[in-house]
């Protein structure tokens, strides 16, 4: 191995995955975002049912990109977002 591919496996092994978190409680509908996520995106997709999951995905995975129910069951997207 030479030094080029070492550092290239040094900086590959400290790239996290760039995650896009969707937070809608209607299964079906977050189900397609996930689908169209993952098949025409390089991010990876995160999905959650409830705005307290939201809160525990953002606070462990920190997403680059949140797409939020407005009307969540437990909480409202309104308030995520000022979370």
């Amino acid at each position: 191995m030479d030094s080029q591919d070492s550092l290239e496996s040094k900086a590959s092994s400290r790239i996290q995955p760039n995650y896009i978190l969707i937070a809608e409680d209607d299964e079906e509908i977050g189900q397609l975002l996930l689908l169209a996520i993952e098949q025409e995106t390089p991010y990876t997709p995160l999905l959650v049912l409830t705005g307290h999951d939201a809160l525990r995905v953002v606070h462990d995975h920190r997403p680059v990109l949140f797409l939020f129910d407005y009307y969540l069951p437990s909480m409202t997207g309104r308030f995520l977002r000022s979370w």
